[in-house]
């Protein structure tokens, strides 16, 4: 997190995180089929970055608390084109989520 000063006196928060390392690891996942509970009963479905969460609720005016309440947030991500390459578990690697 990053806290730039502003001429008028006030601040702008910018929170950046390196995104590539969870983006390789989740391919990875999705290439070697891993990724599925010893009981074969769960699946991890996607690894998102803290940003691409924290962005989601901020433009969602929601706490991330409400984020896990309600399974609907974590559909709408997976339901998301421009966010399928962190997508886990999948026959096709670029299956889009419903």
């Amino acid at each position: 997190m990053a806290i730039i000063p502003q001429n008028d006196g006030g601040v702008v928060i910018s929170e950046s995180q390196d995104v590539e390392p969870i983006l390789e690891y989740a391919k990875e996942r999705a290439r070697s089929g891993s990724g599925v509970s010893p009981s074969g009963e769960m699946r991890e479905l996607a690894h998102f970055p803290d940003v691409i969460v924290l962005a989601y609720c901020k433009s969602r005016g929601i706490d991330f608390g409400q984020f896990m309440h309600d399974p609907q947030h974590v559909k709408n991500l997976l339901a998301d084109p421009a966010l399928r390459d962190f997508q886990v578990w999948a026959n096709n690697p670029h299956k889009t989520w419903r």
